[in-house]
């Protein structure tokens, strides 16, 4: 998978992929929820790990809270200039 890649949960929910990143040789991506109906984003903002299985590639949610922390602290490094606002797990707000 790639950034700017649109991805679509179990759920029907759609995801923009905007980032990733390698941790322990795994790779994260940070990613927005986006609306089609009207071609916007929300500010529901998500890290997903990519899965490998024998070829198969798929993503997972990532729910462990010290995984979080790592991974905000990787975006926030790379892009806390940008936010305007306190970041909390899971949600840019």
């Amino acid at each position: 998978m790639n950034n700017d890649t649109i991805i679509t949960l179990e759920t029907g929910k759609e995801y923009i992929l905007l980032d990733n990143v390698i941790v322990e040789g795994k790779k994260y991506f940070m990613a927005v929820e986006y609306k089609k109906e009207d071609n916007s984003t929300t500010n529901e903002y998500k890290f997903f790990e990519e899965i490998n299985n024998n070829g198969d590639i798929y993503i997972q949610e990532v729910v462990d809270e010290k995984m979080l922390q790592i991974l905000l602290a990787h975006f926030i490094s790379n892009y806390g200039d940008m936010l305007e606002e306190d970041i909390e797990f899971g949600e840019i707000k």
